[in-house]
């Protein structure tokens, strides 16, 4: 019973998902402008040489709690710009982070603080944009 709940509500994430992230999307979901995309050879001269703290999102392009969070994250970039760094990187690109960073699940979302690559903060799955924000004040605006 517990598997059939849990697959009925990735359906319905991977099914609404689709939904929300096309209504919501104002730009190409691999196409940001502000945020950017990470690969193994400049992620972590990037975490490390980065003077303010960063957000990663560990994410796919067929995942649907992936697409309904990249709206959020580009709305928080725009937010928190000079504050806050966001950063996304695709596991089917870059399939050794999976293992590095523990993923268990997509959207991961790792918080760094400033120079340091080691995660201050992980999230596993979908965060609202007020629930978002309250991680970042908690974990990276001491």
């Amino acid at each position: 019973m517990k598997k059939m709940i849990t697959l009925l509500l990735f359906c319905l994430v991977a099914v609404h998902g689709d939904e929300i992230a096309q209504r919501n999307q104002t730009r190409n979901y691999n196409q940001n402008q502000g945020v950017i995309d990470l690969g193994g050879g400049n992620f972590d001269s990037t975490i490390q040489s980065s003077n303010v703290p960063v957000v990663v999102d560990i994410n796919a392009k067929w995942c649907g709690a992936c697409k309904m969070v990249s709206p959020v994250i580009d709305e928080l970039d725009q937010q928190y710009a000079g504050k806050v760094l966001f950063a996304k990187v695709d596991v089917d690109n870059e399939p050794s982070f999976v293992q590095r960073f523990e993923v268990t699940g997509m959207p991961t979302l790792l918080f760094f603080r400033p120079g340091n690559n080691t995660p201050v903060y992980r999230h596993v799955g979908y965060l609202s944009k007020q629930d978002f924000e309250q991680k970042i004040n908690e974990y990276l605006m001491k």
